[in-house]
């Protein structure tokens, strides 16, 4: 089965882009922020979808230290990666920084 990763895969367009491929019989990664609604979310699609593989990883696009575990972990749990949906993205009003002192718009997105 080809297999696809989509931040922000927890609501929106994400999890509509999440439920569509699983019905098109992909392996379904979902990188999201919130673990719990990440599950929430999987089980939705996995309704939408029966015969999909789903799976949450969690991942904070604000922590470059996040984005290294999550692509190690998923290295390490899958063979290869056939689709990658850069969904997840924030608008900030304040400026404010992420962990590795990026303004959060541009860090983020």
């Amino acid at each position: 089965m080809p297999i696809a990763l989509i931040t922000g895969a927890n609501a929106g367009l994400g999890l509509a882009t999440a439920e569509g491929l699983g019905r098109a019989g992909y392996d379904v990664i979902m990188a999201v922020r919130n673990v719990s609604k990440g599950e929430d979310a999987a089980a939705q699609v996995r309704r939408a979808a029966p015969e999909a593989t789903v799976g949450v990883m969690p991942l904070d696009l604000a922590s470059l230290t996040s984005i290294r575990e999550h692509a190690a972990a998923v290295a390490e749990k899958h063979p290869r990666l056939d689709v990658l949906v850069n969904n997840a993205g924030v608008t900030i009003q304040q400026r404010s920084e992420t962990a590795d002192g990026f303004e959060m718009t541009f860090g983020v997105n």
